[in-house]
Protein backbone atom coordinates (compact mmCIF):
# COMPACT_ATOMS: atom_id res chain seq x y z
CA UNK A 1 0.00 0.00 0.00
CA UNK A 2 2.37 2.38 -0.98
CA UNK A 3 0.00 4.81 -2.83
CA UNK A 4 -2.09 7.04 -0.54
CA UNK A 5 -4.79 6.89 -2.67
CA UNK A 6 -4.53 2.68 -1.65
CA UNK A 7 -4.99 4.00 2.01
CA UNK A 8 -8.25 2.43 4.63
CA UNK A 9 -10.51 5.00 5.57
CA UNK A 10 -11.92 3.78 9.13
CA UNK A 11 -14.70 6.16 9.78
CA UNK A 12 -16.48 5.81 13.76
CA UNK A 13 -15.75 7.11 17.25
CA UNK A 14 -12.66 7.56 19.31
CA UNK A 15 -12.74 7.64 22.87
CA UNK A 16 -13.51 9.39 24.91
CA UNK A 17 -16.08 8.03 25.72
CA UNK A 18 -14.48 5.26 26.25
CA UNK A 19 -17.15 2.72 24.73
CA UNK A 20 -16.93 -0.67 22.72
CA UNK A 21 -16.90 0.94 19.79
CA UNK A 22 -14.03 3.77 20.53
CA UNK A 23 -12.16 1.01 22.32
CA UNK A 24 -11.99 -1.07 19.79
CA UNK A 25 -11.14 1.93 17.14
CA UNK A 26 -8.06 3.15 19.17
CA UNK A 27 -6.94 -0.17 19.23
CA UNK A 28 -7.01 -1.13 15.55
CA UNK A 29 -5.16 2.34 15.27
CA UNK A 30 -2.52 1.19 17.61
CA UNK A 31 -2.03 -1.55 15.38
CA UNK A 32 -1.81 0.13 12.07
CA UNK A 33 1.37 1.48 10.08
CA UNK A 34 0.46 5.47 11.03
CA UNK A 35 1.15 5.72 6.42
CA UNK A 36 -1.68 3.12 6.10
CA UNK A 37 -4.85 4.66 6.55
CA UNK A 38 -7.03 7.55 6.84
CA UNK A 39 -8.98 8.18 10.34
CA UNK A 40 -12.66 10.36 10.42
CA UNK A 41 -13.35 10.82 13.92
CA UNK A 42 -17.06 11.22 14.48
CA UNK A 43 -16.45 11.81 18.14
CA UNK A 44 -15.69 15.48 19.05
CA UNK A 45 -12.34 14.17 20.89
CA UNK A 46 -8.98 14.60 20.27
CA UNK A 47 -6.93 12.13 17.99
CA UNK A 48 -3.92 13.44 15.94
CA UNK A 49 -4.09 13.45 12.54
CA UNK A 50 -7.78 12.73 12.00
CA UNK A 51 -10.91 14.20 10.30
CA UNK A 52 -13.41 15.78 11.83
CA UNK A 53 -16.57 13.17 10.88
CA UNK A 54 -19.53 14.66 13.48
CA UNK A 55 -22.36 16.78 13.13
CA UNK A 56 -24.88 17.74 10.03
CA UNK A 57 -21.69 18.30 7.95
CA UNK A 58 -21.26 14.55 7.83
CA UNK A 59 -24.00 13.98 5.88
CA UNK A 60 -21.65 16.06 3.53
CA UNK A 61 -18.46 14.91 4.45
CA UNK A 62 -19.43 11.20 3.53
CA UNK A 63 -19.64 12.40 0.00
CA UNK A 64 -15.96 12.19 -0.23
CA UNK A 65 -16.10 8.87 -0.43
CA UNK A 66 -17.93 8.87 -3.48
CA UNK A 67 -14.93 10.24 -5.44
CA UNK A 68 -11.68 9.50 -3.94
CA UNK A 69 -10.26 6.06 -4.03
CA UNK A 70 -9.31 3.66 -0.88
CA UNK A 71 -8.47 0.58 -0.36
CA UNK A 72 -11.35 -0.36 1.82
CA UNK A 73 -14.17 2.30 3.58
CA UNK A 74 -15.19 0.98 7.09
CA UNK A 75 -17.45 2.40 8.56
CA UNK A 76 -18.09 1.69 12.07
CA UNK A 77 -21.46 3.52 12.43
CA UNK A 78 -24.51 3.58 13.97
CA UNK A 79 -26.48 6.11 12.48
CA UNK A 80 -29.52 4.59 10.01
CA UNK A 81 -29.14 7.98 7.96
CA UNK A 82 -25.14 7.15 7.16
CA UNK A 83 -26.26 3.79 7.13
CA UNK A 84 -28.13 4.66 3.88
CA UNK A 85 -25.61 6.60 2.52
CA UNK A 86 -22.99 4.43 2.80
CA UNK A 87 -25.08 1.85 0.70
CA UNK A 88 -25.66 4.36 -1.65
CA UNK A 89 -21.94 4.89 -2.13
CA UNK A 90 -21.72 0.91 -2.15
CA UNK A 91 -23.52 0.83 -5.59
CA UNK A 92 -21.05 2.87 -6.93
CA UNK A 93 -18.04 1.18 -5.41
CA UNK A 94 -17.41 -2.31 -4.26
CA UNK A 95 -15.21 -1.81 -1.16
CA UNK A 96 -17.54 -0.24 1.58
CA UNK A 97 -17.82 -1.98 5.03
CA UNK A 98 -20.11 -1.50 7.53
CA UNK A 99 -18.90 -3.37 10.89
CA UNK A 100 -21.73 -3.84 13.49
CA UNK A 101 -21.19 -4.03 16.79
CA UNK A 102 -24.48 -4.57 18.07
CA UNK A 103 -28.19 -4.88 17.57
CA UNK A 104 -28.57 -1.39 15.85
CA UNK A 105 -28.75 -2.44 12.56
CA UNK A 106 -31.03 -5.60 12.86
CA UNK A 107 -33.36 -3.68 15.01
CA UNK A 108 -33.42 -1.10 12.26
CA UNK A 109 -34.25 -3.61 9.55
CA UNK A 110 -36.98 -5.02 11.64
CA UNK A 111 -39.17 -1.43 11.31
CA UNK A 112 -41.65 -0.94 8.91
CA UNK A 113 -40.93 2.34 7.34
CA UNK A 114 -39.47 3.80 4.88
CA UNK A 115 -35.79 4.17 5.84
CA UNK A 116 -35.58 0.01 6.75
CA UNK A 117 -36.91 -1.33 2.91
CA UNK A 118 -34.86 1.49 1.83
CA UNK A 119 -31.90 -0.20 3.53
CA UNK A 120 -32.82 -3.70 3.11
CA UNK A 121 -32.40 -2.96 -0.67
CA UNK A 122 -28.77 -1.18 -0.18
CA UNK A 123 -27.10 -3.88 2.19
CA UNK A 124 -26.33 -6.31 -0.80
CA UNK A 125 -24.22 -3.47 -2.13
CA UNK A 126 -22.03 -3.64 1.28
CA UNK A 127 -19.51 -5.76 2.81
CA UNK A 128 -20.40 -7.08 6.56
CA UNK A 129 -18.21 -7.37 9.26
CA UNK A 130 -20.71 -8.59 12.15
CA UNK A 131 -18.98 -9.45 16.04
CA UNK A 132 -21.01 -12.69 16.44
CA UNK A 133 -22.67 -15.95 15.15
CA UNK A 134 -26.15 -14.23 16.00
CA UNK A 135 -25.76 -10.90 14.06
CA UNK A 136 -24.27 -13.31 10.65
CA UNK A 137 -27.34 -15.01 10.76
CA UNK A 138 -29.94 -12.73 11.22
CA UNK A 139 -27.85 -9.87 8.73
CA UNK A 140 -27.52 -12.99 5.85
CA UNK A 141 -30.75 -12.99 4.75
CA UNK A 142 -30.72 -9.80 3.59
CA UNK A 143 -27.93 -10.98 1.51
CA UNK A 144 -25.62 -8.63 1.52
CA UNK A 145 -22.49 -8.45 -0.81
CA UNK A 146 -20.33 -10.19 1.88
CA UNK A 147 -20.60 -11.61 5.45
CA UNK A 148 -17.69 -12.22 7.84
CA UNK A 149 -17.72 -12.52 11.36
CA UNK A 150 -14.96 -11.01 13.31
CA UNK A 151 -14.41 -10.41 17.21
CA UNK A 152 -14.53 -6.96 17.73
CA UNK A 153 -11.88 -7.33 20.48
CA UNK A 154 -8.43 -5.72 20.42
CA UNK A 155 -6.31 -6.72 23.97
CA UNK A 156 -4.57 -3.58 25.72
CA UNK A 157 -1.38 -3.38 26.05
CA UNK A 158 -0.25 -3.76 29.72
CA UNK A 159 1.31 -0.43 30.98
CA UNK A 160 2.19 -0.09 35.03
CA UNK A 161 1.84 3.37 34.92
CA UNK A 162 -2.08 3.05 34.10
CA UNK A 163 -2.30 0.06 36.20
CA UNK A 164 -0.33 2.84 39.47
CA UNK A 165 -2.88 5.65 38.35
CA UNK A 166 -6.24 4.16 39.29
CA UNK A 167 -4.66 2.72 42.07
CA UNK A 168 -3.29 5.82 43.72
CA UNK A 169 -6.41 7.51 42.74
CA UNK A 170 -8.78 5.49 44.59
CA UNK A 171 -6.69 3.65 46.90
CA UNK A 172 -9.15 3.68 49.94
CA UNK A 173 -11.12 1.61 47.92
CA UNK A 174 -8.97 -1.20 45.97
CA UNK A 175 -8.17 -2.63 49.49
CA UNK A 176 -6.07 -6.05 49.35
CA UNK A 177 -8.68 -7.30 51.63
CA UNK A 178 -12.09 -5.92 49.85
CA UNK A 179 -13.66 -8.20 47.50
CA UNK A 180 -14.37 -6.31 44.23
CA UNK A 181 -16.97 -6.91 41.50
CA UNK A 182 -17.09 -4.01 38.32
CA UNK A 183 -19.17 -3.66 35.55
CA UNK A 184 -19.53 -0.91 33.02
CA UNK A 185 -21.66 0.58 30.60
CA UNK A 186 -24.21 3.51 29.31
CA UNK A 187 -27.35 4.58 31.48
CA UNK A 188 -29.69 3.81 29.13
CA UNK A 189 -33.23 1.81 28.27
CA UNK A 190 -33.57 -1.06 25.93
CA UNK A 191 -37.48 -2.74 26.32
CA UNK A 192 -37.97 -0.13 28.77
CA UNK A 193 -35.40 -1.88 30.96
CA UNK A 194 -32.23 -1.04 32.00
CA UNK A 195 -29.61 -1.69 29.52
CA UNK A 196 -26.91 -2.42 30.67
CA UNK A 197 -28.60 -3.80 34.29
CA UNK A 198 -27.26 -1.12 36.93
CA UNK A 199 -30.46 -1.73 38.64
CA UNK A 200 -29.41 -5.26 39.34
CA UNK A 201 -25.73 -4.51 40.09
CA UNK A 202 -27.15 -2.71 42.68
CA UNK A 203 -30.07 -4.90 43.80
CA UNK A 204 -26.73 -7.62 44.31
CA UNK A 205 -24.61 -5.36 46.31
CA UNK A 206 -27.77 -4.79 48.39
CA UNK A 207 -28.76 -8.97 49.05
CA UNK A 208 -25.22 -9.52 50.05
CA UNK A 209 -24.82 -6.59 52.32
CA UNK A 210 -28.42 -8.17 54.05
CA UNK A 211 -26.89 -11.88 53.91
CA UNK A 212 -23.70 -9.98 56.31
CA UNK A 213 -20.92 -10.11 53.08
CA UNK A 214 -19.00 -7.66 51.89
CA UNK A 215 -19.07 -6.83 48.39
CA UNK A 216 -17.89 -3.38 46.92
CA UNK A 217 -19.21 -2.50 43.23
CA UNK A 218 -17.18 -0.49 40.89
CA UNK A 219 -19.26 1.36 37.69
CA UNK A 220 -17.29 1.98 34.72
CA UNK A 221 -19.95 4.54 33.19
CA UNK A 222 -19.60 5.62 29.62
CA UNK A 223 -22.19 8.09 29.43
CA UNK A 224 -25.61 9.18 30.21
CA UNK A 225 -28.27 8.62 27.56
CA UNK A 226 -31.29 8.90 29.93
CA UNK A 227 -30.87 10.68 32.97
CA UNK A 228 -34.31 9.54 34.14
CA UNK A 229 -32.26 6.30 34.68
CA UNK A 230 -29.19 7.82 36.80
CA UNK A 231 -31.16 9.39 39.20
CA UNK A 232 -33.03 6.78 39.90
CA UNK A 233 -29.37 4.78 40.37
CA UNK A 234 -28.17 7.57 42.45
CA UNK A 235 -31.58 7.56 44.69
CA UNK A 236 -31.24 3.98 45.20
CA UNK A 237 -27.47 4.26 46.28
CA UNK A 238 -28.53 6.77 48.99
CA UNK A 239 -32.13 5.36 49.80
CA UNK A 240 -30.01 1.87 50.85
CA UNK A 241 -26.97 3.72 52.06
CA UNK A 242 -24.62 1.65 49.82
CA UNK A 243 -22.39 4.78 48.82
CA UNK A 244 -19.32 3.09 50.85
CA UNK A 245 -20.03 0.29 48.65
CA UNK A 246 -20.32 1.63 44.95
CA UNK A 247 -17.53 3.72 43.60
CA UNK A 248 -18.85 5.53 40.20
CA UNK A 249 -16.00 6.26 38.02
CA UNK A 250 -17.29 8.32 34.97
CA UNK A 251 -15.17 10.97 32.67
CA UNK A 252 -11.83 9.95 33.99
CA UNK A 253 -12.20 6.15 32.88
CA UNK A 254 -9.55 6.28 30.97
CA UNK A 255 -9.16 2.56 30.11
CA UNK A 256 -11.40 -0.19 32.07
CA UNK A 257 -8.58 -3.51 31.72
CA UNK A 258 -6.90 -1.91 34.73
CA UNK A 259 -10.59 -1.72 37.11
CA UNK A 260 -10.89 -5.59 35.71
CA UNK A 261 -7.04 -6.68 37.23
CA UNK A 262 -8.07 -5.20 40.42
CA UNK A 263 -11.82 -6.56 40.03
CA UNK A 264 -12.66 -10.23 41.90
CA UNK A 265 -15.51 -11.03 39.45
CA UNK A 266 -16.75 -8.56 36.68
CA UNK A 267 -20.19 -8.71 35.67
CA UNK A 268 -22.01 -8.00 32.42
CA UNK A 269 -26.24 -7.84 33.35
CA UNK A 270 -26.91 -6.48 30.01
CA UNK A 271 -30.53 -7.27 28.75
CA UNK A 272 -29.07 -7.23 25.29
CA UNK A 273 -25.50 -7.03 24.00
CA UNK A 274 -23.24 -7.14 20.77
CA UNK A 275 -19.85 -8.59 21.07
CA UNK A 276 -18.84 -7.17 24.52
CA UNK A 277 -15.53 -6.18 24.55
CA UNK A 278 -15.52 -5.94 28.18
CA UNK A 279 -16.02 -9.68 28.56
CA UNK A 280 -13.07 -10.29 26.16
CA UNK A 281 -10.99 -7.94 28.23
CA UNK A 282 -11.83 -9.37 31.66
CA UNK A 283 -10.95 -12.75 30.29
CA UNK A 284 -7.62 -11.29 28.56
CA UNK A 285 -6.47 -10.48 32.16
CA UNK A 286 -7.70 -13.52 34.06
CA UNK A 287 -10.70 -12.09 35.90
CA UNK A 288 -13.97 -14.59 35.80
CA UNK A 289 -17.03 -13.25 34.22
CA UNK A 290 -20.42 -13.53 35.01
CA UNK A 291 -22.15 -12.50 32.08
CA UNK A 292 -26.28 -12.76 31.40
CA UNK A 293 -27.76 -15.40 28.76
CA UNK A 294 -29.46 -12.75 26.60
CA UNK A 295 -27.10 -14.13 23.68
CA UNK A 296 -24.85 -16.79 23.20
CA UNK A 297 -21.50 -16.05 24.85
CA UNK A 298 -17.58 -16.51 25.02
CA UNK A 299 -16.31 -19.87 26.15
CA UNK A 300 -15.80 -20.23 30.14
CA UNK A 301 -18.40 -16.99 30.97
CA UNK A 302 -20.77 -18.10 33.69
CA UNK A 303 -24.37 -17.64 32.92
CA UNK A 304 -26.94 -16.34 34.73
CA UNK A 305 -30.82 -16.28 33.86
CA UNK A 306 -31.29 -12.52 31.63
CA UNK A 307 -32.48 -10.14 34.67
CA UNK A 308 -32.91 -12.60 37.19
CA UNK A 309 -31.18 -11.65 40.27
CA UNK A 310 -31.69 -14.44 42.30
CA UNK A 311 -29.55 -16.62 39.56
CA UNK A 312 -26.81 -13.39 39.34
CA UNK A 313 -26.86 -14.11 43.70
CA UNK A 314 -26.26 -17.39 43.04
CA UNK A 315 -23.72 -17.25 40.53
CA UNK A 316 -21.24 -14.54 42.39
CA UNK A 317 -22.15 -16.55 45.76
CA UNK A 318 -19.36 -19.08 44.00
CA UNK A 319 -16.57 -16.90 43.41
CA UNK A 320 -16.87 -15.38 46.43
CA UNK A 321 -16.21 -18.81 48.32
CA UNK A 322 -13.36 -19.26 45.27
CA UNK A 323 -9.86 -18.60 45.20
CA UNK A 324 -8.83 -16.36 41.85
CA UNK A 325 -5.96 -14.64 40.27
CA UNK A 326 -4.05 -11.95 42.84
CA UNK A 327 -2.83 -8.91 40.91
CA UNK A 328 0.57 -10.06 40.10
CA UNK A 329 -0.63 -13.58 38.70
CA UNK A 330 -2.68 -10.96 36.49
CA UNK A 331 0.38 -9.05 35.34
CA UNK A 332 2.48 -12.22 34.46
CA UNK A 333 -0.66 -13.19 31.87
CA UNK A 334 -1.04 -10.03 30.41
CA UNK A 335 2.96 -9.54 29.87
CA UNK A 336 2.76 -13.18 28.41
CA UNK A 337 -0.36 -13.29 26.07
CA UNK A 338 0.14 -13.46 22.18
CA UNK A 339 -3.01 -12.18 19.76
CA UNK A 340 -3.20 -12.28 16.36
CA UNK A 341 -5.54 -9.54 14.84
CA UNK A 342 -8.13 -10.81 12.53
CA UNK A 343 -9.12 -7.69 11.40
CA UNK A 344 -5.68 -6.19 9.76
CA UNK A 345 -4.73 -9.90 8.04
CA UNK A 346 -8.18 -10.96 6.97
CA UNK A 347 -9.89 -7.69 6.12
CA UNK A 348 -7.12 -5.16 5.48
CA UNK A 349 -4.63 -7.31 4.31
CA UNK A 350 -1.79 -6.41 6.23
Amino acid sequence: MQKATRKIAIIGPYPPPYGGISVHIKRVLEYLPSDSFVFFNSNKSFCEKAVPFYGKIKFLKVLVFLFKEYHIVHTHTTDPVLKILFGIIGTFRKNIYLHVHGESLTDYLNKKHLGSRIMKKLIKRLHIIACNSILVDKISKYNPRSIREIDAFVPPKFSQEILDCVLNRYKDFFKKTRFIISMTGWFDYYNNEDLYGFDLALELVRRFLEMGENIYLVEGINGIRNQDLYKSHLHFINKYKLKDHVLMIHEDLKEFWNILMLSQVFIRPTNTDGSSVSIKEAQWVGTPVIASDCIVRPEGVTLFKNRSLDDLCIKLLYFYKKLVLSLSEKIELVKTRTYTNKLLSEVYEL
